[in-house]
């Protein structure tokens, strides 16, 4: 679907790469040098701040600004039962996909929300997302 969308794919890249690089490695799929190079122009503009949106089993939604280079996260005892996923780059939807339903434990890096800490608690169903959107 998104395979000739650069500001899709450069924007899941960075995402990716800058949050959580192992899965690049777990999507067996080579970015466009295109993607890659808009990827390293996005990054230290406001444009492309990420935020997600979880919603919760009652339905409630929840919206986080990611913080894509924390590796670390701290819990203020905001548990929520995740039942679906929406990331956000800016105005774009990145992916939106369902998630096993289970409970999370928000991982706050300052004022935003670890990207990596919180991507790790869903890898499996974010990496089949991004290999649907890519049609691999």
């Amino acid at each position: 679907m998104h395979q000739n969308d650069i500001s899709w794919l450069s924007r899941v890249y960075l995402l990716l790469n800058e949050s959580y690089p192992e899965a690049l490695d777990k999507l067996d799929y080579d970015f466009p040098n295109q993607a890659v190079v808009a990827a390293n122009l996005l990054h230290p503009s406001q444009e492309a701040e990420f935020s997600c949106k979880i919603i919760s089993a009652s339905n409630s939604e929840f919206c986080f600004i990611l913080d894509l280079s924390a590796r670390t996260g701290r819990s203020k005892g905001d548990w929520i039962w995740i039942k679906e996923i929406n990331i956000e780059s800016g105005d774009l939807s990145l992916l939106s996909f369902p998630v096993a339903k289970r409970v999370v434990d928000i991982p706050y890096y300052k004022k935003k929300v670890s990207a990596h800490c919180l991507i790790k608690n869903f890898l499996p169903e974010l990496i089949a997302a991004v290999k649907r959107e890519l049609d691999i």
